[in-house]
């Protein structure tokens, strides 16, 4: 065995035990714990054994176990980039949704305005904090935004 087989064996068998310890102690997140212990074995693996990658190799009909590899990690990297890239777009909508819901709940309701500004008779503009006790916030008590249900929060925790 090498320097480096025994260096990473070392750094990748730390890393699985964090793995082991973060689905011992808690729930959250098992899918991609699991995901990743998967990963550092497959690596573990083809770092201590490099001739099982040959062996992989041939059987897809690649000439080098090497190139097993470069192909494997470019597709994990456009797979991973993806996955960022979805997320994002979750995260820009899901905070578009709370601005909206803040800004409704922050606003008050003018009817028959002079200057419509695009919202038919209605205009919308900020003032203090939503108070069911006063007067003018009587009529918004019925048209609040909805809050995100449990279900939805517990598909967050989960992502």
């Amino acid at each position: 065995m090498t320097n480096f087989q025994i260096v990473s064996a070392a750094i990748l068998g730390l890393l699985l035990l964090r793995c082991v310890v973060r689905l011992v102690s808690s729930g959250e997140g098992r899918r991609a714990t699991l995901l990743q212990s998967l990963v550092l074995t497959l690596v573990a693996v083809a770092i201590l054994k490099p001739d099982l990658t040959q062996l992989a190799a041939e059987m897809l009909g690649i000439g080098r176990g090497a190139d097993v590899v470069l192909y494997l990690s470019v597709l994990m990297l456009i797979g991973v980039s993806f996955y960022f890239h979805m997320r994002c777009e979750r995260l820009q909508r899901d905070l578009t949704d709370l601005a909206r819901f803040d800004s409704l709940r922050d606003a008050v309701h003018i009817p028959e305005s002079p200057q419509p500004r695009g919202l038919g008779n209605h205009v919308l503009i900020p003032k203090a904090p939503f108070d069911p006790k006063h007067p003018a916030d009587a009529p918004l008590k019925a048209a609040q935004p909805k809050a995100p249900t449990e279900q939805q929060e517990s598909r967050r925790g989960d992502r």
